[in-house]
């Protein structure tokens, strides 16, 4: 596990008793993909694997299509036990502490799924063609991540950000290693009553959206001041999410 890996398990094991508060759009996110997937998934009881499974907000939907086993990965403790907390202990279930991003799972399954995670591999087409391996020959991936445009008012005003993939980077590398990949976008727009409860939901979410930046008192009170007068309408300020599902089969 490298420096960015480990350092990234431990801002979410910090966030993990805060992120269900502090997740809209991941949530938004998560109900979209486990419609799509429940439309393609053809095996019933399948064998599944979830990738970045979190608090477990797309582990209780996955539940219900009755699985004969759900293995539920995580890169950071933290989530993992709160995970456990929310989905419990079944004997069909599974939890692994893991960087999925490179991960040996050492099974085989119906259905690998990841909500708002793959976004934070090092090497996406590493880690999609890693995860890839995990599936059964007719096997299907389902994923949504967060791409370019992301918390584009931040960055317009910060000058800094989280390097998201764009959109048509993930179609190339997704059209090379899955078969019949169909692909839908997300565009979702958060508001909050100021600045600095965007910036502290975003910290409860274990995301701070400015990359490393750090903060001087002086920049702080700049950022807060042109970012209210740009972004801001009758309901507060407001940040922008965009992302990309995909689905395709081995």
């Amino acid at each position: 596990m490298g420096a960015n890996t480990s350092a990234r398990a431990r801002f979410f094991s910090r966030a993990a008793s805060t992120y269900d508060d502090d997740s809209m759009a991941q949530t938004k996110a998560a109900r979209r993909l486990f419609n799509l997937t429940r439309s393609r998934l053809a095996k019933r009881t399948p064998r599944i694997l979830e990738v970045g499974c979190g608090t477990g907000t797309l582990s209780k939907m996955l539940l219900t299509l009755d699985p004969s086993c759900l293995s539920l990965a995580d890169i950071s403790e933290g989530m993992l036990d709160e995970c456990k907390k929310r989905v419990g202990n079944n004997g069909y279930l599974q939890y692994i502490k893991a960087d999925c991003e490179s991960a040996d799972f050492g099974e085989i399954y119906d259905l690998v799924v990841s909500s708002s995670a793959m976004q934070w591999f090092h090497d996406f087409r590493h880690g999609l063609l890693n995860l890839r391996q995990a599936l059964t020959d007719d096997g299907l991936m389902a994923f949504f991540m967060f791409t370019a445009g992301t918390f584009e008012e931040i960055k317009n005003i910060s000058g800094d950000g989280i390097p998201y993939l764009d959109d048509s980077e993930v179609r190339l590398i997704v059209n090379k290693a899955l078969e019949n990949p169909q692909f839908e976008y997300f565009d979702y727009r958060t508001h909050y009553k100021d600045c600095m409860s965007m910036l502290r939901s975003l910290k409860a979410s274990g995301v701070s959206g400015t990359g490393n930046r750090i903060w001087t008192k002086g920049k702080l009170t700049r950022f807060i001041k042109e970012y209210t007068q740009k972004y801001s309408d009758n309901e507060g300020v407001y940040l922008s999410w965009h992302g990309i599902f995909v689905s395709g089969v081995k």
